[in-house]
């Protein structure tokens, strides 16, 4: 069933449910699906509505307090039904096996369950994403996998809009309770304080409801996980989860970093070396690399500037301005060095995916002296970015400009930002980490099951119980273990 919150009679919601979900995104409403399959009765809560409205959006805003620029805490995510998969480019890929070992670049444990345990539900979780063929381990052959480098398998989903795909199904569904415009603003714990018993529901108009579950999962994304756990502070004042000030810490995101530009030298660039889209295929550090380096994980991609377009009524103009310049090398050179934004069609972008380590200045607090509409603080982001990640950085774009020389068919062109740490970082709206999974509790917030530290009838679903971020879109990881986490409460409650 499906319903808006506002339209549901008071009193009416019919409790203890076996299972109360917070979040309808990838993460969320897998677990509510898997669950429902097997008989469980679920509460499915969605705090936006069916389509983005300016009073669910408001809950979002926040702002970024750390040393390192960040402008997407509130343009990276969707807060409606579906959640952010409404505006998810679709990219799938797995993680590499040496994401999962202990490695001397994290100041903190790895991941406490393995790559195969991970992705013991990829095929569940490739179909769910509509991808059920997609080969995601095989390296394609081509002139770029020598070296330093090696080629990252990938699959692109239609994309899977998770509102649009599951609509029917939950409307039709005699298991599952969906309530959207249901904000979850609190968490109760029962009369020992031990286990939670209920979640607090709050519409728009301000009515409540308190309604029982046996279990509960909150899926709000990285960001707003964490700030949901440091606010449940009604009965913790330090916040659920958070006895070892470990929530909201190690946000991580992957970096975006246009190192520079790419002249080619060689008609054999682009013969033999760019896909038909005018694109390189993505470019990742090898194990060997990774591991003699002391770097972290990545992607590089090369990507014509022929694919670029002018818009507007100055477009001819701008399209003519740089035909001239690009056509006179003693001019084209003299005016890059002032405008690093022009861009001739023989040169190529870099775009970059770039892991971050988790890193505890990194993190999600929460600002008492501005609150939302329920009352709760707003988001504050600390961002920070550590040597370790300028290293990751520096020697991507090192190797990238060495692999070009020694083929001879082009060269990099650093920005002179690069050098001195100054050129921006930018971000591909990934946030991961913030509940982190460990096996002790001083660690992080949630165990290998994703159940929080302490709490044992409390999950947290997402990337925001990632570890490590490695070096690839995280969304086919996620929804791997959001089936894990669906099929371990089914075991838990005896419906396998």
């Amino acid at each position: 069933m499906l319903r808006d919150f506002g339209t549901v009679e008071p009193g009416s919601l019919s409790g203890p449910y076996d299972l109360c979900v917070a979040g309808t995104g990838p993460a969320g409403m897998t677990v509510a699906l898997k669950v429902a399959a097997a008989g469980g009765r679920v509460l499915l809560l969605e705090g936006g509505g069916l389509g983005p409205t300016p009073e669910s959006r408001a809950v979002y805003e926040g702002r970024n307090v750390g040393t390192v620029p960040y402008g997407h805490i509130e343009t990276c995510r969707l807060r409606q039904f579906g959640g952010t998969s409404g505006h998810w480019a679709g990219r799938c890929a797995i993680f590499d096996r040496v994401d999962f070992e202990q490695r001397d670049i994290f100041d903190l444990p790895g991941w406490p369950i393995s790559y195969d345990e991970t992705y013991r539900h990829l095929d569940e979780a490739k179909s769910i994403l509509d991808i059920p063929d997609a080969e995601l381990t095989l390296e394609p052959a081509t002139p770029w996998a020598e070296g330093p480098f090696r080629i990252g398998a990938y699959a692109m989903s239609p994309p899977t809009r998770f509102g649009v795909k599951y609509k029917a199904e939950l409307e039709a569904s005699g298991n599952i309770d969906c309530l959207y415009n249901a904000n979850v603003t609190d968490l109760r714990l029962d009369e020992n304080g031990e286990r939670i018993s209920a979640v607090v529901i709050t519409g728009y108009d301000g009515r409540e409801e308190i309604v029982e579950a046996a279990e509960f999962v909150i899926a709000f994304g990285a960001m707003e996980n964490a700030r949901f756990l440091l606010n449940a502070n009604t009965q913790r004042t330090e916040g659920l989860g958070n006895q070892n000030d470990m929530v909201g810490r190690t946000f991580m995101e992957h970096f975006n970093v246009d190192f520079g530009k790419v002249l080619t030298t060689d008609e054999r660039f682009w013969s033999e070396f760019v896909e038909e889209d005018g694109r390189t295929p993505p470019l990742m550090p090898t194990v060997a690399k990774m591991q003699d380096a002391d770097i972290g994980n990545g992607i590089i991609t090369m990507i014509s500037a022929a694919q670029q377009r002018y818009y507007g009524r100055l477009a001819p103009y701008r399209e003519a301005r740089r035909a001239i310049i690009c056509g006179v090398k003693p001019l084209r050179a003299r005016v890059q060095e002032n405008d690093s934004s022009l861009t001739c069609k023989d040169e190529y972008f870099i775009g970059t995916l770039t892991e971050q380590v988790p890193n505890r200045e990194s993190r999600i607090l929460v600002d008492p002296d501005d609150r939302d509409q329920f009352g709760k603080p707003k988001l504050l982001l600390q961002y920070e970015v550590t040597d370790q990640d300028w290293k990751t950085i520096e020697s991507h774009a090192f190797e990238l400009g060495k692999l070009l020389a020694g083929k001879d068919i082009a060269r990099l062109r650093v920005r002179e930002g690069l050098l001195d740490r100054t050129i921006g970082v930018g971000a591909h709206c990934h946030h991961m980490g913030t509940t982190r999974m460990s096996d002790d509790a001083k660690d992080g917030v949630v165990d290998k099951d994703c159940r929080v530290h302490g709490i044992p009838n409390l999950y947290m679903a997402g990337a925001s119980v990632f570890p490590t971020g490695g070096g690839v879109n995280p969304t086919l990881t996620l929804v791997s273990l959001a089936v894990r986490l669906g099929e371990h409460l089914n075991a838990k409650a005896g419906r396998l």
